[in-house]
């Protein structure tokens, strides 16, 4: 479960475990969830995730897209290397803002 902390104009979302295959469904519903809230901008803070798979991305596009829809921004910071790496090779990095 993620830890999700709101401010006046964002909310940040804090995963404790890698976002892959076995907790996508649940990671997925906490995004959607958050993400009714159209008048805030959004972080993901990846500093407990060492790991995404394809399901971790798709779910992080998916959100992306969705906040970009409704005029909202998201952030991804404290990203580990080797995902970082993954983002890059990806072509992610320019799709993302990465802090």
């Amino acid at each position: 479960m993620s830890e999700i902390i709101e401010d006046k104009r964002l909310i940040t979302i804090k995963p404790d475990k890698d976002i892959i295959k076995p907790m996508a469904e649940e990671f997925r519903d906490e995004l959607l969830k958050v993400a009714q809230d159209n008048n805030k901008n959004f972080k993901i803070d990846l500093t407990d995730v060492k790991e995404v798979d394809q399901v971790g991305i798709s779910i992080l596009v998916a959100f992306h897209n969705l906040l970009k829809d409704n005029g909202n921004e998201l952030s991804i910071v404290n990203v580990s290397d080797n995902v970082h790496k993954l983002f890059k090779r990806l072509r992610l990095d320019v799709k993302f803002n990465i802090v």
